[in-house]
């Protein structure tokens, strides 16, 4: 099949989960893929990427570690913010026009609404070639611009009762784009996963454990991601610095960066605890299974809300597939597909804000492995594979 899959984010310099991931697979299985994106840094060399009506085009981009990479196609910009987008969505709209044409696409594989979703779904219907959604967010509670997230919202209504098919990564995202207008016939739960070429249990890896200066006696505590202001990693260690006495044997790995960053190295410099909490930064794809292999315990704890409730972090597959017990807030999307069953499945749910269970949780866990049995992505790879290649036939 020629699929082209259309997003509204960075392909390039993104962290790595199944945007890449899937594509990468279709690739490595024979299909030709075709990747829209946007470049969500601004190169302020000139104001336009290739000119508004052209884009760059970059093959055999491989971001996933597979045998086979992804045709990026790069749409031309304004690079201004907020015209940036606004240009793109007519950008865009040519560029995945010229990609059905150009490269006989049979299917577009849609994850995106305010960019460039309503043009993909009308060029699908212009062309006659059906389209399937992938929903991972509420992506209207994405957008800070309250104006701007009511328009995401009535596009997402727009765009999810036109799409063809359309899979959402939890129950409640599932119910979500029901209540959006989704047609019931053609809309489904299907779980993210991992990947299951790079992440499975490893001894530590010994230059680590060296270079982090770490002990038997030490716990090691992970995080992996994108470092939002809701991570709430700032009251883990708000609380950490007040209670070190009582820890002395935990070691904190952070690993990522974003917008929280610098507020997490504050409360580091300000408590000294550079020899107990280590930021690492984000770490390459392929080196990433040798640090999460290095953890005792992982964990996610993530502030409850709108935006964060129904949604499922993909590093919590990373995390049980390396056989980490993982202790999480309790998002509604995390305990629809784990239920809170005192860690049977892995998961150890603490009530959120709740610093004095989450550490208590942290040691009575210590160092244990858990199997688990939860889909790859690889798996889920090949079930949309299925339902594109019946899409495509009918």
């Amino acid at each position: 099949m020629n699929i082209l899959v259309v997003h509204e984010t960075e392909y390039i310099e993104k962290v790595i989960f199944e945007y890449q991931i899937i594509p990468e697979l279709w690739a490595s299985w024979g299909h030709n893929v075709y990747v829209v994106d946007f470049p969500t840094k601004l190169d302020k060399k000139s104001w336009y990427d290739v000119g508004l009506f052209k884009s760059r085009i970059i093959k055999n981009v491989r971001r996933a570690n597979k045998k086979k990479g992804v045709t990026l196609i790069r749409p031309g910009i304004i690079k201004l913010p907020v015209i940036s987008r606004i240009s793109a969505s007519i950008s865009h709209y040519f560029a995945i026009k010229r990609a059905i044409k150009e490269y006989k696409i049979d299917v577009i594989f849609l994850y995106s609404v305010p960019t460039n979703g309503l043009q993909a779904v009308f060029l699908a219907k212009k062309f006659n070639i059906p389209i399937y959604f992938r929903l991972l967010d509420v992506l209207h509670l994405l957008v800070p611009n309250k104006i701007l997230s009511l328009l995401t919202f009535l596009m997402e209504k727009s765009v999810y009762k036109r799409v063809d098919e359309l899979t959402a990564i939890t129950p409640k995202l599932t119910e979500y784009a029901l209540r959006m207008g989704a047609k019931r016939e053609s809309t489904s739960y299907l779980p993210s996963g991992s990947d299951n070429d790079l992440f499975f249990p490893k001894v530590k890896d010994k230059n680590l454990v060296e270079k982090y200066h770490l002990k038997k006696s030490d716990t090691v505590v992970m995080f992996a991601g994108t470092l939002y202001n809701f991570s709430g990693l700032d009251l883990v260690l708000e609380y950490f610095a007040k209670h070190r006495q009582k820890y002395p044997h935990l070691k904190f790995f952070i690993l990522g960066h974003g917008e929280q960053s610098k507020a997490l190295f504050e409360i580091i410099k300000k408590n000294k605890l550079h020899s107990s909490v280590f930021m690492t930064g984000f770490i390459d794809y392929r080196l990433l299974p040798q640090y999460l292999n290095l953890a005792d315990i992982c964990i996610n704890p993530f502030a409850i809300n709108p935006l964060t409730n129904l949604i499922f972090p993909g590093k919590i597959y990373q995390y049980l597939a390396c056989g980490k017990p993982v202790v999480a807030t309790k998002l509604a999307g995390l305990i629809d597909i784990f239920p809170d069953n005192g860690g049977k499945n892995g998961l150890f749910y603490y009530e959120q804000k709740n610093m004095s269970d989450f550490f208590g949780q942290l040691i009575a866990i210590g160092r244990r492995e858990i199997n688990s049995h939860e889909l790859s992505l690889q798996q889920i790879a090949r079930l949309i594979e299925r339902q594109l290649k019946s899409l495509s036939a009918s």
